[in-house]
């Protein structure tokens, strides 16, 4: 991901959709500091894109 740095503070930010696979079950999320502080993830929100057919 690029564009994602520095913010005011008490602002907020939206970003995405990245798509991604899951094939074990679990999702595992990295927050990479890459400037100034500590990164926070303050939301998630998962959206199925489809579901494969036999697995409804």
């Amino acid at each position: 991901m690029t564009g994602i740095g520095d913010l005011p503070l008490w602002s907020r930010a939206t970003y995405g959709p990245y798509r991604v696979d899951v094939v074990d079950g679990a999702l595992d999320i990295d927050a990479l500091r890459r400037t100034k502080g500590d990164p926070h993830l303050s939301g998630l929100k998962i959206v199925p894109v489809s579901v494969p057919s036999g697995n409804a």
